[in-house]
């Protein structure tokens, strides 16, 4: 009681001389509005002195609950008598010089002037006492409303997560023998990053509490703020390990720097495929599980663009395996990508379906044992834009079960919609004919008795396979003006593949066309200028442009059906004005010949 007494008193004490500290720095803020020349020495140590007032300002008396008292209070009475020296020395030249201060340049010698600066050290110590605290605080504060993360969750948002029972199927972790017996284990992971709002120790902290087989597992992170074009961020990009080598060496530059956004050099060379100066970063202490703002890992940035190594597989296999084996906080890499859906274009695995094969393996000690819903949830968090029909039946064991046609995910979408999404997302890409590769799943499909008009409902949005296909085909912004902004031939592609596998197309019509009719669907179509990539996800909203799909046609032929769709594009309708016949226009006044 009496030591808790002591603590209190003495937190007291501190705040008060904090006080004080503030009042003096007022002080002498006040008389540099006097001073019209300033040694530039003078200038920076006045300056680093008014930021120290801007970190003494967030010190409250919760705060000093934990500090070392003893230690603080030494340092801050040191800091205040220099600051009070500092002080009077001004006010003695103002005195003497009638407030000319000019003179100060003049009268006032360098040596104090070091001397008052080799005193700001004393201060900045303090200052990493006091940045600690204020972490501790901030996360004993912010405890009640940390909330557990959900591994889909984007842009770093924290919510509940309950994992689904069937997913409690024990994973084998790589330091586990293959004939290991599972255990069921619930994984429960929180984690707080957060960036100091002190300007003189500018880092990204992250602190994450984990469960544990014995217990809990406690990770505390810093990484240090550089400029987003910082060289070392430019030399992982670019893949050049000797300038690396070289800032290391230099001091310029560690593996622990990361942009604003909290973007790693590790990041960087992850997500331009750059193998060496992944290694290389890796043995020098780069973070494997280090998270920017969006809540993305360098597996993440390295998924991000792995469709690009559709044809270099055995570069795609060593990067991920690289990433997932250096990771401490992934036991499941493939829930790591999180969940593809509507928000989120780049989540879910987007890579080769090699590359999948070997995450089964690291996970699971025999993939095809798990329960039919466990395997048909990953298959549906899958992305669907680089989905292939290898990739899907690897998703779901080696082959697809009738029964999975009848199963639900937590949007209500089924496998059907999931094979018309990736099929759209293919076809609309620059093959030739690229059907064949996709008609066994639809029959197959179609023979499992699967519901062709099935209607789904997230977020008041319906959609029927039909509608998923046309929206992932669309979503290409090549493909889409390769067909001048027409929807029939995409969606004569899809009727001739159900015509084809013995579909009743009046009956089906009818359904779809009252659809269409009821729901009046809009489609934004990319009409902007074309980039590298021809799936667009970063674009602006004066680049989309909204196409109301408000009537279908059909018939028993494919060329009996059309989409009637409102406000056409402008750029396709350039002739019209052209073809209309009117008088030659004159001035109103002028004479006519």
């Amino acid at each position: 009681m009496a030591e808790a007494f002591g603590v209190a008193a003495g937190a007291f004490s501190v705040v008060a001389l904090v006080g004080h500290i503030i009042q003096s720095i007022e002080k002498l803020r006040a008389l540099r509005s006097f001073i019209k020349t300033i040694p530039d020495e003078l200038q920076g140590l006045i300056d680093d002195i008014e930021l120290v007032q801007g970190v003494l300002k967030t010190t409250t008396l919760d705060m000093l609950q934990v500090a070392d008292i003893p230690s603080i209070e030494r340092r801050l009475n040191t800091f205040q008598t220099d600051l009070e020296g500092l002080i009077s020395n001004i006010q003695k030249y103002q005195s003497s010089t009638g407030r000319r201060m000019g003179a100060i340049k003049l009268f006032m010698k360098k040596e104090e002037i070091v001397a008052q600066r080799r005193n700001l050290e004393n201060i900045r110590n303090t200052l990493g006492s006091l940045q600690w605290t204020y972490c501790c605080i901030a996360l004993r504060e912010l405890g009640p409303i940390i909330r557990m993360q959900k591994p889909d969750g984007g842009k770093g948002d924290t919510v509940p997560y309950e994992e689904p029972a069937e997913n409690k199927q024990i994973f084998r972790h790589r330091h586990k023998s293959k004939n290991a017996e599972s255990q069921a284990v619930k994984r429960i992971t929180w984690e707080l990053r957060f960036r100091t709002p002190l300007f003189v120790i500018d880092k990204i902290w992250s602190l994450q509490a984990k469960r544990c087989y014995s217990g809990w597992n406690f990770n505390f992170r810093t990484h240090n703020v550089v400029p987003g074009d910082a060289p070392i961020l430019d030399a992982c990009w670019d893949g050049d390990i000797e300038e690396i080598q070289r800032l290391f060496s230099a001091g310029l530059a560690s593996a622990y720097d990361c942009d604003m956004d909290g973007v790693s050099g590790l990041q960087c060379a992850a997500l331009n495929h750059n193998l060496e100066v992944c290694q290389f970063l890796l043995e020098n202490g780069a973070d494997p599980d280090h998270a920017d703002r969006w809540n993305n890992t360098p597996l993440n940035y390295l998924n991000d663009r792995a469709p690009d190594l559709i044809e270099k597989i055995p570069l795609a296999i060593e990067l991920y395996r690289l990433l997932i084996n250096a990771s401490v906080d992934s036991v499941d890499p493939f829930e790591d990508l999180r969940t593809e859906y509507s928000k989120y274009w780049l989540d879910g695995f987007r890579g080769p379906s090699e590359v999948l094969v070997m995450m089964q393996q690291y996970t699971f000690a025999d993939y095809t044992s798990l329960p039919l819903q466990t395997r048909f949830n990953r298959t549906m968090a899958l992305n669907s834009l680089c989905a292939t029909p290898d990739i899907l039946e690897i998703a779901m064991g080696g082959s697809i079960e009738p029964d999975s046609y009848r199963l639900k995910d937590e949007y209500d979408d089924t496998l059907l919609h999931k094979l018309a999404e990736c099929m759209g997302s293919d076809l609309s890409k620059d093959e030739k004919d690229a059907t064949h590769k996709w008609r066994r799943l639809l029959r197959d499909a179609i023979a499992a008795s699967a519901d062709l008009n099935k209607l789904i409902e997230p977020d008041t949005y319906g959609r029927t396979p039909l509608v998923s296909f046309l929206d992932h085909f669309i979503w290409n912004g090549k493909a889409i003006r390769r067909a001048q902004y027409d929807f029939n031939p995409a969606l004569r592609t899809w009727v001739s593949e159900l015509r084809s596998a013995g579909v009743d197309m009046e009956a089906y019509g009818a359904k779809e066309s009252a659809f269409v009719e009821e729901f009046g669907l809009g489609y934004k179509a990319y009409v902007g200028p074309l980039r590298s990539r021809s799936i667009i996800y970063r674009y602006k909203d004066e680049d989309l442009f909204l196409f109301h799909l408000w009537k279908l046609s059909y018939g028993p032929e494919p060329e009996d059906w059309a989409a009637w769709v409102m406000n056409p594009i402008d750029e396709l309708v350039g002739e019209f004005w052209e073809m209309v016949e009117r008088e030659e226009e004159v001035m109103p006044g002028t004479w006519v010949e």
